[in-house]
């Protein structure tokens, strides 16, 4: 039963810092690895005057040059990840919409038979719960979707899920049967 909440959107974001949260999040999980906590610990106690035998920042500049070098990388794969979400969400996708002329009064088949919604090229992340989506040959499928449709033989689609699940080999999906009827034109 719903809860009267909005949906959730069709928005990818792998990445796991934001610009503000990249350096105290990094410097909690470089400071949780026993190694890096030991020789936080043995620095710090290196920089008190009396307790130190060698010099004071021999070993909290190797340490900080270590962990600089850790949070670089993290933060690179960090910034590919957010690059190819942004690409990911402004891909395109054709979605059945209405156009000027339809009207609230209008139920769906009078306005589709009418002309009055049309296939609208929009992104990926504006893809809402209820659009209908065309998609073609060999297209990646822009969100989790139930199969109204399909041209392929005997009216099934053949879906490859490597992005999900590694398997290489097609899935085949049937749409139910009488939705399918009324969806053919």
């Amino acid at each position: 039963e719903r809860t009267g909440k909005p949906y959730t959107e069709n928005w990818i974001r792998s990445s796991r810092y934001s610009f503000w949260s990249f350096f105290p999040r990094q410097l909690f999980a470089q400071f949780t690895k026993l190694a890096n906590f030991y020789f936080l610990i043995i620095a710090i106690l290196q920089m008190i005057p009396g307790l130190s035998t060698t010099g004071t920042y021999t070993t909290i500049v190797p340490l900080l040059i270590f962990v600089g070098i850790s949070m670089g990388k993290e933060g690179f794969d960090d910034w590919r990840r957010y690059r190819l979400d942004k690409e990911e969400n402004n891909s395109y996708a054709s979605v059945l919409r209405a156009t000027d002329g339809a009207t609230d009064e209008d139920t769906e088949g009078t306005a589709v038979a009418n002309g009055y919604y049309d296939w609208v090229q929009i992104k990926w992340q504006e893809i809402r719960v209820g659009d209908v989506i065309k998609l073609h040959r060999d297209e990646p499928i822009p969100a989790d979707i139930a199969l109204l449709h399909a041209n392929g033989p005997n009216g099934v689609a053949f879906i490859e899920t490597m992005a999900l699940d590694g398997e290489t080999n097609l899935k085949n999906k049937a749409p139910c049967q009488p939705v399918a009827k009324v969806c053919s034109t």
